[in-house]
C-alpha cells in the first residue's frame, strides 16, 4: 500500500467512525498494517519436496523440473529486492525522526562531536605538561584523554609504488629479476623414482617465483643498519616517522528521559 492510499484510508476511515477515539483506533490499526506488513506476492510453481529420513530434500528427475527451480531462484531473488525496499521506505520515517533527535543545542551530533574533539584536543595539547606530565592519558570525570603516537614505517615517494619497484627490478642495468627468471627455466630439478631412475625436470614447471617487495624486512635491515636512508631513497623508499593522534574516551552514563508531559504553566 503506498502513502497515498494510506492517506485515503485514513480519511474513509475518519468519514465512518462516529467518535474521535474509534476513529483513532482505526486510523491507528490502518497504518499500522499498511507500514509494518511486508508486502505479499502471488507464489510461483514450486518443486515438490520430498521426505527422506525425516531431512527436507529437492529432488530434480527431469528438465521441466530444473526449469522450475531456476523459475524458484528467480522469484526469491525478485522478492527479496522488493521487501528489502519496503523495509527501507517503512524505516525512513524512523530514521530521518531518529537524526532529528540527535541534535544538542541546534547542532547534529556528529558535527557537535566534531567540534568538541577538536576543542579538548586543542586544550590538551595547550595545558599538556599540567594535565598529562609525563603520561600520556589523563583521567576525567567522565573518561579519559590520551596521546598515542603511531610507529614510524617505510612509505613509497609519491607517483612509485611496489609495482614500479618491480618493475625496474626486472628492467634495470641488472635485470636481477629477469636472470633469477632465466635461471629457474634453465636449471632442473632432479629426483628418483620408485626404480632409481633419474628424473629431471624444468624448476618452473613445478616451482611458481612471484617476488614480492618486503617492507617489513627493508624495515628490519634499516634499523639494523644494513640498509642506509640514501639506499632507500634509490628505491624510492622514504622513513615516515609516527604521526601522533588524540583520542577522547567517554565513559558510559545514564541519561535520564525527559517527560513529554507538557510543562505547567
Amino acid at each position: 500500500m503506498t502513502l497515498i492510499e494510506i492517506a485515503r484510508r485514513v480519511v474513509e476511515v475518519c468519514r465512518q467512525e462516529s467518535s474521535p477515539a474509534e476513529a483513532e483506533q482505526h486510523v491507528a490499526r490502518v497504518l499500522e498494517e499498511s507500514l509494518y506488513q511486508p508486502p505479499r506476492f502471488a507464489l510461483p510453481e514450486l518443486l515438490q519436496s520430498v521426505n527422506e529420513d525425516d531431512e527436507l530434500k529437492l529432488l530434480i528427475e527431469n528438465d521441466d523440473q530444473l526449469h522450475v527451480a531456476a523459475g524458484e531462484l528467480a522469484w526469491m531473488n525478485t522478492v527479496a529486492s522488493l521487501v528489502n525496499a519496503w523495509a527501507d521506505d517503512a524505516c525512513r520515517p524512523i530514521r530521518n525522526a531518529a537524526n532529528e533527535a540527535q541534535q544538542l543545542a541546534g547542532v547534529p551530533f556528529a558535527d557537535r562531536r566534531r567540534l568538541l574533539q577538536e576543542a579538548m584536543e586543542a586544550y590538551c595539547k595547550a595545558h599538556r605538561p599540567r594535565l598529562f606530565g609525563k603520561l600520556k592519558t589523563h583521567k576525567l570525570r567522565h573518561g579519559t584523554v590520551s596521546f598515542s603516537k603511531s610507529r614510524g614505517k617505510l612509505v613509497f615517494y609519491s607517483g612509485k609504488d611496489p609495482d614500479w619497484l618491480m618493475k625496474r627490478l626486472y628492467e634495470g642495468p641488472t635485470q636481477l629479476l629477469t636472470r633469477i627468471t632465466q635461471w629457474l627455466e634453465d636449471t632442473p630439478l632432479v629426483a628418483e623414482d620408485e626404480e632409481g631412475n633419474r628424473i629431471e625436470i624444468k624448476a618452473t614447471r613445478l616451482l611458481d617465483f612471484k617476488p614480492t617487495v618486503s617492507l617489513s624486512r627493508a624495515t628490519e635491515c634499516r634499523k639494523a643498519g644494513s640498509i642506509s636512508d640514501a639506499e632507500l631513497k634509490a628505491f624510492g623508499l622514504r622513513w615516515a616517522e609516527g604521526t601522533e593522534t588524540f583520542a577522547p574516551k567517554p565513559s558510559a552514563i545514564a541519561v535520564e528521559s525527559a517527560s513529554r508531559e507538557p510543562t505547567p504553566a
